[in-house]
């Protein structure tokens, strides 16, 4: 009898350690998919941030270029120069330069949301990768274990 006792104790050992590795791992597979989808929404966000900001950026820079054009000409006026030839020349190629400081700006910009949304991307396939392994994982751990269970009857 005691030997029947210390089998069924056996098994019941065997069947709780199995349903308790699986469930630590199921919430170690969870945990870890909640960490790499908030990190894909953050990076997502970061994304949408960068762009916002250069927009606003070069809103304004645009605002304080066209004041500084327009004083340059003012200055050109006041000195009783004509807005032609070389003073013309030189007030396209300000304009030409500013503009290309904000092309830069957009560029940047560009550059860093696009970086952002592969990594936002990324997590987001490793989450999906997570889960599906640790649902196969799982099944292993519950067949090994089951496996034990009457592999220790026999």
């Amino acid at each position: 009898m005691a030997t029947g006792a210390i089998a069924l104790a056996s098994i019941a050992s065997s069947a709780i350690g199995t349903g308790i590795s699986y469930m630590g791992m199921q919430n170690q597979a969870a945990a870890q998919k909640n960490a790499l989808d908030y990190s894909s929404k953050v990076n997502a966000e970061n994304a949408r941030q960068a762009e916002m900001e250069a927009h606003e950026k070069v809103r304004r820079d645009r605002r304080t270029n066209k004041k500084s054009l327009a004083r340059q000409r003012q200055a050109y006026s006041d000195a009783g120069v004509l807005e032609e030839g070389s003073p013309l020349t030189v007030a396209a190629d300000t304009a030409a330069l500013m503009e290309l400081e904000h092309q830069d700006t957009m560029y940047q910009a560009d550059s860093q949301a696009r970086n952002s949304r592969t990594s936002s991307s990324f997590n987001k396939m490793q989450a999906k990768s997570i889960d599906s392994a640790s649902r196969y994982s799982g099944i292993g751990t519950l067949l090994s274990g089951t496996n034990q269970i009457i592999s220790s009857q026999l």
